[in-house]
């Protein structure tokens, strides 16, 4: 009985420690749109593309959206702005210069920024090892 009370707990303190370490399990209703979900990538340098929708593929309206990286020893969050319109006069070529010597884990702002939400923009970011990750867009929280 003892045994079983103690491997009760130990899996308990787990579980709870997993909500824990994962800040963005508490405030999952800001998310918009889930870009990777707690997939393992290699170190190297990356540039994800978002297209201005949700979830449901519906285009979002123009305002400030957050992105957010995440992985188990690593959070960060940049803003973006989104406006309305057509035709971008901040047209991005998709080259990024991210000389580093020795790669750290960094998320860039997004390029163009501001953006034409219709248009999309580009999220550059850096994992200086592997990891198993999370990017997201979220609203005003």
């Amino acid at each position: 009985m003892m045994r079983r009370m103690i491997l009760f707990l130990m899996i308990s303190a787990a579980l709870l420690a997993l909500n824990c370490s994962d800040p963005a399990s508490s405030d999952r209703k800001y998310i918009v749109k889930t870009l990777i979900e707690e997939e393992y990538w290699p170190e190297g340098q990356y540039s994800i593309f978002w297209d201005g929708t949700d979830d449901e593929n519906n285009l979002l309206a123009p305002g400030t959206y957050y992105v957010r990286l995440w992985s188990r020893n690593f959070t960060h969050q940049i803003e973006m702005t989104a406006e309305s319109g057509r035709f971008s006069e901040y047209n991005d070529d998709g080259t990024y210069s991210m000389i580093t010597e020795t790669l750290i884990t960094l998320l860039y702002q997004n390029k163009p920024d501001p953006f034409i939400i219709s248009e999309g923009t580009c999220i550059p970011f850096d994992l200086a090892e592997p990891a198993r990750i999370q990017l997201t867009i979220r609203n005003h929280e």
